[in-house]
């Protein structure tokens, strides 16, 4: 069974070989991210072979990591949209974050998210998107209260592959958004 990472030291440490991982070998790239409401000009880090761009600001909120990800190419599109968010808590935990740092029995540590996706339209939310999932990616956590919850396994964050992994999780719920909207 899997824990979250609840020390602010540990959590810290994750989030540092994380944002390595998903920075190292992209492109940078200045554009406009736009999402509910508004929009701000970012240099994001683009990711052409993964179709993956990565906005990673982390001092932005005192209680978490802020993480957006996107599908669009910022190299072409002037304005590109989030597709998701995966915001690890910096200490404890707060299962109202999508995002998590895990461990196993070995010591590796995992990027999770629960499922949690927002949208603004009918359909696209945590209950459809966890029913649309293959449930071998589906893992439980245990949290130090004792309570286990169901959390999305996105992969080993020293994974030579993550970065695959992580871009792969990102066109699933992109997929997922558009397909609930327009229909297959």
């Amino acid at each position: 069974m899997l824990r979250p990472l609840v020390d602010e030291l540990e959590i810290k440490s994750a989030y540092t070989t994380f944002s390595q991982n998903v920075i190292s070998g992209g492109e940078a790239s200045d554009c406009v991210i736009g999402y509910k409401g508004d929009s701000e000009s970012a240099q994001l880090v683009w990711h052409a072979d993964k179709k993956l761009w990565v906005f990673l600001e982390p001092e932005r909120l005192t209680n978490r990591f802020w993480c957006a990800y996107g599908v669009d190419n910022p190299l072409v599109h002037k304005m590109v949209s989030i597709t998701c968010e995966i915001n690890p808590p910096r200490f404890g935990y707060n299962r109202r974050l999508a995002g998590l740092f895990v461990v196993d029995s070995k010591d590796t540590i995992y990027l999770a998210h629960s499922g949690k996706i927002g949208g603004g339209r009918k359909g696209i939310g945590k209950t459809a998107f966890m029913k649309s999932r293959d449930t071998n990616d589906i893992i439980s956590v245990m949290f130090p209260d004792k309570r286990e919850t169901d959390y999305i396994l996105i992969g080993g964050i020293e994974d030579k592959d993550f970065l695959s992994s992580l871009a792969k999780f990102v066109h699933e719920i992109s997929d997922f958004k558009h397909e609930t909207v327009h229909g297959q």
